[in-house]
């Protein structure tokens, strides 16, 4: 957000960065929309990755109930996903 103060612009006009080659050239060039993308893709990965791991949490205490509850729940935030990469 910074960045984008200082330069007044994303760096890319009217387009947003969506494709990960594309995101990682921004980062490297400082361009604030790259910067800005990355930081909500961090923030959106994030709780995906601890549901995740409670996955293997739960298998560790042999709770298979919440194991399986946990599966569901990220089979459902994948599902959501890529329903959202479709558009």
């Amino acid at each position: 957000v910074l960045l984008f103060f200082i330069n007044q612009n994303t760096g890319y006009g009217e387009t947003i960065p969506v494709n990960l080659t594309l995101l990682i050239k921004g980062l490297e060039e400082l361009k604030a929309g790259a910067w800005i993308m990355i930081g909500i893709f961090i923030l959106i990965l994030t709780p995906t990755i601890r549901v995740f791991a409670s996955i293997f949490a739960f298998l560790i205490v042999k709770d298979y109930l919440y194991t399986a509850i946990t599966g569901l729940v990220f089979c459902i935030l994948l599902f959501a996903a890529f329903i959202g990469l479709k558009g």
